[in-house]
C-alpha cells in the first residue's frame, strides 16, 4: 500500500535507528524505491527489542535493514554481526546432512532407525529415516510434553524421553505431525554414521566450506556466542521479559545461532547445488502424501507456504518456508523460486515483526 509520508521521513527514521557506535551499518538499498524505504521503516518501527531483515533477488540485495537492541540490559545495539537463535531453521541443515550421507551411500532413507539406534523401544521398530525427515513418524514432540522451558536438556535427554514413552501418535507414514523429537534422532543418526559430533559434522561439511563463520552450534555448556542477541517477550503488564534459549543443549531440531549474512550464504548454496545435487534438493522440498491420502505441508526442514489458489493475483505461486519459533525468538526464510526472490528475517521480540507474505506479494506485484 503506497504511503502518504514523504521519502525524507523514511530516511530520517533510518538515520535515527542507526546511532553512532554500531560497528556496521544495517541498511543497504539496491535502489531508492518507495518499497525499500517502507520495508526499512517497518523494521525500524517494530524493532523493540531487536530485528533484522533482508530481501534478495537472486543473490542481489534489494533491501536490508536492522534495528533495536541486542541486549536491553546493556543497551547493546543490533548490527550486521548480531547472532540470533534460529530455532527450527536448523532442521534445514539436519535434513541436508542426512541427504548428503545418503548421497554418499552411508545410509538409505528407507532404513529403519533401529539399525542406528538399537536401544529404542519396540514401538519405534517400523520408523524409517524418511519418516523422521518428513514428520510422518508418529513420534510425540517433546515440547508438547515439557513445554518451551526445559532446562539442562541434551540429546541424551530426548533419546531417554523416547525410551520412556510407550506409543506413537499414529503409525509411521499414516499421518503427519510436527516432531522436534524426530529431528533430534536424526542428529543422533548423523553422529553414529559419520563418527563425529553433529556440531563437527556441520562444521566440516557445511559451515567451513561455505565460510559460514558466524554460525554456532550449541551442544554443550560454555560455548561462546559473540554478538549474541537476547530474546524477549512482553508479559501481561506490557513489560519486556527475557525469554531466551539458554541452558539447553539439544541439536538436530534447533540449537544454532546464526546471522543474516550466513543464512544468505546457506540458502544460496542450497538452491545453486553447492550443498546437494538438484535431485536431492527436489526430494528435500517434496511434500509427501500420507498413507491415509492427506497431502502434508511438511518437507525435509521446509514447509509449503505457497499462496492459495483462491488468491486471484498470487494463487499457485510456490513458496518454500522454514520457520523458527521458540520463546522470544522468531526466524524465517521464504524462497519463491519462480520469482527468484528470498526473504530472511530474524527477530528477538517474540513476534515475527513483519508480514513476510505481504512483502513477497508487494515485490512480485511490482516485478
Amino acid at each position: 500500500m503506497p504511503s502518504s509520508r514523504p521519502l525524507w521521513f523514511f530516511g530520517l527514521l533510518l538515520l535515527l535507528s542507526h546511532s553512532a557506535g554500531a560497528r556496521s551499518r544495517c541498511v543497504t538499498f539496491a535502489n531508492n524505491s518507495e518499497f525499500t524505504n517502507q520495508l526499512a521503516q517497518q523494521a525500524t518501527e517494530s524493532a523493540k527489542p531487536g530485528y533484522s531483515v533482508v530481501l534478495l533477488h537472486a543473490d542481489t540485495i534489494i533491501a536490508e535493514a536492522c534495528a533495536g537492541r541486542a541486549d536491553i540490559r546493556t543497551n547493546r545495539k543490533i548490527d550486521k554481526d548480531s547472532r540470533y537463535y534460529i530455532a527450527s531453521i536448523a532442521k534445514t541443515m539436519t535434513a541436508a546432512s542426512i541427504l548428503l550421507l545418503a548421497k554418499e551411500k552411508k545410509l538409505h532413507l528407507d532404513d529403519r532407525i533401529s539399525s542406528y539406534l538399537p536401544d529404542l523401544p519396540a514401538y519405534t521398530d517400523e520408523i524409517r529415516i524418511y519418516h523422521l525427515l518428513t514428520h510422518t513418524s508418529g513420534l510425540i514432540d517433546y515440547y508438547d510434553v515439557y513445554g518451551e522451558q526445559p532446562r539442562g536438556f541434551t540429546n541424551d535427554s530426548i533419546v531417554n524421553f523416547v525410551r520412556t514413552s510407550d506409543s506413537l501418535l499414529f503409525e509411521p507414514g499414516v499421518d503427519y505431525g510436527y516432531s522436534n523429537t524426530g529431528y533430534v534422532l536424526l542428529a543422533e543418526i548423523i553422529e553414529k554414521v559419520s563418527g563425529m559430533s553433529y556440531a563437527q559434522f556441520l562444521q566440516d561439511r557445511f559451515l567451513e566450506p561455505l565460510h559460514m563463520n558466524e554460525t554456532v552450534v550449541v551442544d554443550r555448556p560454555g560455548i561462546s556466542i559473540p554478538d549474541r542477541v537476547t530474546g524477549y517477550v512482553t508479559d501481561s503488564s506490557g513489560h519486556l521479559q527475557s525469554s531466551d534459549y539458554e541452558n539447553t543443549f539439544v541439536t538436530g531440531s534447533g540449537g544454532i545461532y546464526s546471522t543474516i549474512k550466513d543464512l544468505r550464504i546457506w540458502v544460496h548454496a542450497l538452491w545453486t547445488g553447492e550443498v546437494l545435487p538438484r535431485r536431492q534438493l527436489t526430494l528435500m522440498l517434496d511434500f509427501p502424501t500420507t498413507l491415509r491420502g492427506a497431502k502434508s505441508y511438511f518437507g525435509m526442514g521446509w514447509t509449503n507456504e505457497s499462496f492459495s489458489v483462491k488468491d486471484p493475483d498470487f494463487g499457485g505461486v510456490q513458496v518454500y518456508g522454514s520457520l523458527g519459533v521458540l520463546r522470544g525468538s522468531r526466524s524465517g526464510i521464504f524462497v519463491v523460486p519462480d520469482a527468484d526472490i528470498t526473504l530472511i528475517f530474524l527477530s528477538s521480540s517474540g513476534t515475527m515483526g513483519v508480514d513476510p507474505m505481504g512483502i513477497i506479494r508487494h515485490y512480485i506485484a511490482r516485478q
